[in-house]
């Protein structure tokens, strides 16, 4: 009864960690192939398997699992943790009927923590569902061992052209546990029943082969292989933490956990049976993985999916044998159950690791697809590379733009892409690209070249691992130029010579075509980075582009003395910028050390002209990073940012002496507020006492009020210098043109670390 409570506790707690969260994160790239193959008809997924990378019957289940429960990406995903479920269940059985009851807790255990299970339990792919067919077939080979019965025979059958038909790589556990099962073969009925079997496999994917044969061969791949002791070290990483980065620091406790691995193979091995069924399913597979990987690059976490039961079962023998050992009996029991807890949650603490590191983070479509909507106008194009991109973003695009693929050809086809980028975007005052995998389908970056020569970037972002570009064409903006003379000299770099800006009246939201002409002095030793500013009289920030020169096609490395080069930059203004003149700051900067370049002068920036802004007027909604929406009578505090300065991504905790951005954004209510001052006090959290209030008059650039429905954005700079360390909540005061007093409490937490 104890052991039945503790298997049932172990698939509850599994199917707990492998549901949890299954809609929080967006689809990425392969889950939208998923998405959309899920959609066709089983013809069509045939079909389109046959130029994909993987076998079509994981599709087709899929599809037949979305015509009854819709296609959510909870759905979709569901599926994927059904399977990874079931796939602990037959690992606890597997474990059961081959070492007994008490490795199967543990097994279990191990196996409900698994990082790499729980990874791709929550992914729309054939993973789990491939891991699932092996752990089935390893249950049946060791039945199979015991009885030599035709149905268990028949049921391998099934299952090897099952996996065969959901993932290539999972065939190699086949192989496996033939060879564990090789012994048998002296015996003729047992040769003849593996003829019969082997031959009723052929024939089932016959029609397949072939298909296999050119996708398994001719799939693009990376130009080098890795090192054969870097591929042993992330294999065991991944199949004892999952998909971590390689300098995660739980990587240490890799050779602990590998140790009771192989303290449960020798166990097993000795015994022969399930312990030569599970010790060849988990090293063969390892073999052949790290074998193809160190001649042809292949290597990936996800191909070990299958392999991951196999190492639970072995981490559960080594325990159990810890544990009972007569030999290992002076180590207190106590100790190996408190090192099985630790190594639970270490494995948790592996898939925490991973799911909030940006090294291991997915495309993020979804919140792509909302910004798209978001900032879209009449006659937007969005240009999308790789192929099927376009179907991932229209599982979330809902918006007006055409999505048009590009390049034309794989790898890009130069004279025909650019005569498809010449006709979709000449009537397109906004131009923006979704680029994923650049490298495979447009390695001469025809697609980017293209836009930059004739364009100005105004962004270059990133969305987990898909990348947004965002070009404003002057063809169509129909923008008024003005030539600023500027021949001032960088030193070791070249001069810069005019600025050629395309409106001297800006909207904020908007963006500033500005073109840089650069007179090279020479190559530098390191490639620079040329930032533009948007700046106001109080050094505040309010429009920044930072990139390499041409979009990083251009590089200061490959510089020629003498040689004149144009910088075309888009530099976005803030939305929520106050009405006002702004100053242009232009510079270069090393962006490994993050020091500037002087001028000849001593400076390091240049800074000149004046651009008036006028009010936003794209009537998007404000989006601070602490939403608050509060109504302070005269104005509506919609929300705040909060974070060190020059850190736009980073947290509200700093170290003493460091300097904060605070920055507020209002909305306009009736009637309109002039804002003249603006009071931040910190206040202890411990006690409630006000620590210290920081001051800003002149809140706006012009005497402009916010009027109703008017998003203004205002910055605050904290300074953390003598502050003691502690928790603070800040609590603000406005004042207006007449005297008018406007306060929020607790409208952001301040962290000061000493």
């Amino acid at each position: 009864m104890t052991i039945r409570l503790a298997l049932a506790g172990t698939l509850a707690a599994a199917f707990a960690l492998r549901v949890r969260g299954l809609s929080t994160q967006s689809l990425w790239y392969d889950e939208g192939t998923s998405a959309a193959m899920a959609g066709r008809s089983l013809v069509e997924i045939v079909a389109r398997s046959a130029a994909d990378i993987h076998p079509p019957l994981y599709y087709l289940l899929l599809a037949a699992w979305t015509s009854s429960a819709g296609p959510s990406e909870y759905a979709l995903r569901y599926f994927s943790a059904s399977a990874a479920l079931l796939a602990l269940a037959a690992t606890i059985a597997l474990a059961r009927q081959g070492f007994g009851p008490r490795v199967a807790v543990l097994a279990g255990v191990a196996a409900s923590v698994n990082p790499l299970s729980i990874w791709y339990a929550q992914e729309a792919r054939m993973y789990a569902l491939g891991s699932l067919f092996v752990v089935l077939a390893a249950l049946l080979a060791l039945r199979l061992g015991r009885s030599n019965n035709a149905r268990y025979w028949l049921g391998l059958v099934g299952l090897a052209v099952a996996t065969a038909y959901t993932h290539y790589v999972a065939i190699a556990s086949f192989a496996a546990q033939l060879l564990a099962l090789l012994p048998r073969f002296t015996v003729p009925i047992w040769r003849a029943r593996a003829f019969v079997a082997l031959i009723l496999v052929l024939i089932a994917y016959e029609p397949w082969w072939s298909t296999a044969w050119r996708q398994v061969t001719g799939w693009p791949s990376p130009t080098s292989a890795e090192s054969l002791p870097t591929l042993v070290q992330r294999t065991g990483a991944a199949l004892w933490l999952g998909v971590l980065s390689p300098t995660n620091d739980l990587l240490w406790t890799t050779p602990l956990a590998w140790s009771i691995v192989v303290v449960g193979l020798l166990r097993m091995v000795r015994g022969g049976g399930a312990g030569t069924i599970v010790g060849l399913s988990l090293l063969v597979p390892i073999a052949a993985i790290v074998g193809v990987s160190s001649v042809r690059p292949f290597f990936h976490p996800k191909f070990l999916v299958s392999v991951a039961p196999f190492i639970d079962i072995a981490l559960g023998v080594g325990l159990a044998w810890l544990y009972g050992s007569p030999w290992a009996r002076p180590l207190p029991r106590v100790m190996v159950v408190l090192l099985a807890i630790g190594m639970c949650v270490i494995r948790l603490a592996g898939f925490a690791s991973a799911t909030g590191d940006p090294a291991t983070r997915r495309d993020e479509y979804r919140g792509l697809a909302a910004y798209l909507m978001r900032v879209e106008a009449p006659g937007d194009v969005v240009l999308v590379s790789a192929p099927g991109q376009v179907e991932i973003l229209r599982y979330y695009y809902r918006g007006e733009a055409p999505l048009i693929e590009m390049p034309v050809g794989r790898p890009a086809v130069e004279d025909a892409t650019v005569s498809h980028l010449e006709a979709v975007t000449v009537a397109s005052a906004h131009v923006r690209g979704v680029l994923w995998s650049t490298g495979d389908v447009d390695p001469n970056r025809v697609l980017e070249n293209w836009l930059d020569r004739r364009m100005f970037k105004s962004s270059d972002r990133w969305f987990g691992g898909v990348r947004l570009v965002e070009y404003l064409n002057p063809a169509v903006a129909g923008e008024q130029k003005s030539t600023i003379p500027v021949d001032e000299e960088f030193v070791g770099v070249g001069r810069l010579a005019s600025v050629e800006v395309s409106t001297l009246e800006a909207r904020a939201g908007g963006t500033v075509p500005i073109a840089l002409q650069w007179i090279a002095a020479g190559s530098t030793a390191r490639p620079l980075a040329v930032f533009v500013h948007l700046i106001d009289e109080q050094d505040y920030l309010w429009g920044q582009r930072d990139s390499e020169p041409g979009g990083g096609l251009r590089p200061t490395t490959t510089w020629v003395a003498g040689v004149r080069y144009t910088d075309r930059v888009g530099l976005p203004i803030l939305r929520g910028t106050p009405s006002g003149e702004l100053d242009i700051e232009i510079g270069l900067y090393d962006p490994s050390t993050g020091l500037r370049v002087r001028t000849t002068s001593g400076s390091d920036h240049v800074r000149f002209g004046r651009i008036a802004v006028r009010p936003d007027q794209t009537g998007l909604p404000p989006d601070p990073r602490m939403e608050l929406w509060r109504d302070l009578g005269g104005a509506i505090l919609a929300g705040v940012d909060l974070h060190r300065l020059g850190e736009d991504d980073g947290g509200p905790t700093l170290t003493a002496g460091e300097i904060a951005l605070l920055s507020l954004h209002f909305v306009g209510k009736s009637p309109s507020l002039h804002l003249r001052e603006a009071r931040v006090t910190a206040v202890s959290t411990v006690d409630g006492q006000p620590v210290r209030t920081w001051l800003r008059s002149s809140l706006s650039l012009s005497p402009e009020a916010l009027t109703p429905g008017m998003h203004v954005r205002l910055p605050m700079r904290l300074t953390t210098e003598g502050l003691p360390p502690g928790a603070y909540r800040l609590d603000l005061a406005l004042r207006g043109e007449q005297g008018t007093e406007l306060r929020a409490a607790d409208v952001a937490r301040l962290g000061v670390r000493g």
